[in-house]
Parts: C-alpha cells; structure tokens; sequence
C-alpha cells in the first residue's frame, strides 16, 4: 500500500523539485515537445478539446453550431 505523506500541487513546487520530479520520469522534460511550424486556430483547439471529452451529443452540437 502506497501512503500519501504530503501532497502539494504541482505549481508551488521548487525548480528543484520539479527537477527531480522530471529526473524519476513523474514529469516530462522540458523542451521534448515538437512545436509544429502551424500554429492551432481558435476552432481547432476547441474541436480538439471537445472531442477529447469523448461526448458524442458535445461533438454533434460543436459540428452543428460551428459549420
């Protein structure tokens, strides 16, 4: 069984802390992500983030108020 000691949010975490968060695998490391030369539009982050919900009805109501 795993206890919990102290839980923090991630945000007021030290540079070194985040540093070792990162180092045990718990964090990804900065810079990794590849940064396309497109950048998103308003509507495809939207699309994006509704559909990550998995809600057909949400989906179906975005298509219908945004086409």
């Amino acid at each position: 069984m795993i206890e919990i000691l102290d839980m923090r949010d991630v945000k007021d975490a030290t540079p070194e802390e985040l540093e070792e968060l990162r180092r045990k695998g718990f964090l990804p490391k900065t810079g990794s992500k590849r940064i396309s030369g497109k950048p998103i539009t308003p509507y495809e982050r939207t699309r994006a983030q509704v559909a990550a919900t998995g809600n057909r009805w949400a989906m179906e109501n975005f298509y219908a108020t945004h086409s």
